[in-house]
């Protein structure tokens, strides 16, 4: 049974310097370690980053330079709520191709059971 508490995940971070052209790196190559509730993706970067939420496969979302992205629970009938799913990889690319100056960070937190 969930506890009325809340728990952060590791942070995770990207430089930006590592981008290549348009191609998509992982922030958090092994995935979310927990469904959370909330996900801030923090851009210290110099550049608008695209943001795609399964590994580089799709993009979804563009976060702005020196500016952060959070995204929420989504409450559903009945009390359920819409979490991003465990094991949910976090990439992003550089909207005009390359490298850039800066991290890219993802924070999240999670309700746990125990």
């Amino acid at each position: 049974m969930p506890k009325n508490i809340i728990k952060a995940i590791t942070l995770s971070a990207l430089d930006t310097a590592t981008l290549v052209g348009f191609a998509f790196s992982d922030v958090n190559g092994t995935g979310l370690p927990e469904s959370c509730f909330m996900v801030r993706i923090i851009n210290n970067s110099k550049v608008n980053l695209i943001i795609s939420l399964d590994g580089g496969a799709t993009a979804h979302d563009v976060v702005n330079s020196e500016s952060s992205l959070t995204i929420f629970d989504i409450p559903q009938a009945n009390n359920y709520s819409a979490n991003l799913a465990k094991g949910t990889v976090i990439s992003v690319a550089n909207e005009i191709g390359g490298a850039s100056i800066g991290n890219v960070y993802v924070a999240g937190y999670y309700q746990p059971n125990s």
